[in-house]
């Protein structure tokens, strides 16, 4: 991992939350608007034919357009009051860079090693399941982009292409993200495609004992799996699906059939999406995932192997013990359990903890632009992940748009690296941010 050279101004992470902050009712502020790079185009201007945003922005407000309300919710919301889901963003508001003067950054590169490979930018597309109600192209187009912009992608369990199609368009840079070290009579059958996928990074994700409780999702009645729920979706939401005609149009003509390629029980490679919900339900997620299955896990796996899910410096110190070649710090954007701490609060003690040791650290939750990922380098993260920024994107604009995003961050890393008076990835530390 890199170096957390630390200051005592920043040592002891983000103070703690200020009781009337997550009781107020009030929104969290809104980020959104300042995100975009200094090179950016002009909202919504064509270019080559594509559609360019200009701004993280810009595809956040078509999203919100495109997408019928139980699906933005889906993918917007969080478990609980949502207080988790603001505090990733609010609490890099309360995070300042600190710029060096007089320094000469003519040559930068924001080229990074991530999990022993040169990564164009510090920067992952984090797992989540049924992308294709985004866009048809869905997980192929996350998969093609990481190819092109150097960003790598990590596939979920529950996404709706397969491994093999997903690192046939992809490459070495796709990971795949596990949410349970069992049953062996999956898992087994399953590290062998992978393996054979040309895969080499598993992502074994902790903390899903239980689905969290999305109070947007109950609202609206959210259900892919059961006939029965599934009809009560759609008759609860026709008329908001009718009302976004090219969605309906995609979901209906031009998506593959949306199952669940990478979850079969063992013998029913053809088995239906209700049966292969089942199976997950009963068998994947009912297990109770211990420290013990990762040590087999890792046993089993030749590959690279990052523990999900880390808000403890004693969790992280354990998966490194496991011989972990990295972890993720996340409460998985607030969508499990509310009233978590921040990633980003998180993070110090944990770069604190892993000094001196072999794993990586990356960053999930809260990362809304390239200035978020040069603090969490600061605090000691290698590198960060986003995930509803791509999913906006994706929704936006398909692959394009998901390689304009890639290229916003990468400007604003650059501008932010030049402006504070660093040239390289590897030289910001804490010297460079503080408490606002």
């Amino acid at each position: 991992m890199r170096s957390a050279n630390s200051s005592e101004g920043t040592r002891r992470g983000l103070p703690p939350h200020a009781p009337d902050r997550a009781g107020s009712g009030r929104a969290a502020p809104d980020r959104a608007g300042c995100e975009g790079g200094a090179q950016s185009t002009l909202n919504g201007a064509t270019l080559n034919g594509a559609t360019s945003f200009g701004s993280l922005a810009a595809m956040e407000t078509r999203a919100a357009r495109v997408l019928p309300r139980a699906v933005r919710d889906n993918l917007n919301g969080a478990a609980g009051a949502e207080r988790t889901a603001q505090w990733n963003e609010t609490d890099f508001d309360r995070l300042a860079l600190v710029p060096r003067i007089f320094r000469d950054v003519r040559r930068r590169s924001v080229s990074t090693m991530l999990l022993g490979r040169e990564a164009a930018l510090p920067l992952a597309l984090s797992p989540v399941a049924f992308a294709s109600l985004f866009h048809p192209q869905g997980d192929v187009a996350a998969a093609s982009a990481s190819r092109k912009t150097g960003a790598p992608y990590c596939a979920s369990l529950m996404s709706n292409a397969s491994i093999e199609e997903m690192a046939s368009v992809g490459g070495e840079g796709v990971w795949f993200e596990l949410f349970s070290c069992g049953p062996q009579d999956f898992i087994a059958p399953l590290l062998d495609r992978i393996r054979a996928a040309g895969c080499d990074t598993l992502v074994i994700a902790g903390g899903l004992s239980a689905p969290g409780l999305r109070p947007r999702d109950a609202q609206n009645r959210f259900a892919l799996g059961g006939a029965a729920a599934r009809a009560a979706f759609l008759y609860h939401n026709l008329p908001d699906l009718v009302a976004h005609p090219r969605w309906l149009y995609n979901i209906l003509m031009r998506t593959k059939r949306i199952t669940l390629p990478n979850i079969a029980p063992p013998g029913e490679t053809d088995a239906s999406l209700d049966r292969r919900f089942d199976y997950l339900r009963r068998e994947i997620l009912a297990g109770a995932t211990t420290w013990d299955d990762v040590r087999r896990l890792r046993d089993a796996w030749a590959g690279k192997l990052v523990v999900k899910g880390v808000m403890t410096p004693d969790d992280a110190l354990e998966a490194a013990a496991l011989g972990a070649d990295a972890v993720i710090v996340s409460n998985y954007g607030g969508r499990q359990l509310d009233g978590v701490a921040s990633s980003i609060s998180a993070l110090p003690a944990i770069a604190d903890a892993l000094a001196g040791r072999a794993a990586a650290i990356l960053l999930d939750g809260g990362v809304r632009s390239g200035r978020d990922v040069v603090k969490a380098i600061a605090l000691g993260a290698d590198g960060c992940m986003v995930g509803r920024p791509w999913c906006r994107a994706l929704a936006s604009g398909g692959e394009p748009a998901l390689v304009e995003m890639a290229s916003i961050f990468r400007t604003e890393i650059d501008n932010a690296m030049a402006l504070i008076g660093v040239s390289e990835i590897g030289d910001i530390d804490r010297r460079f941010c503080r408490l606002a």
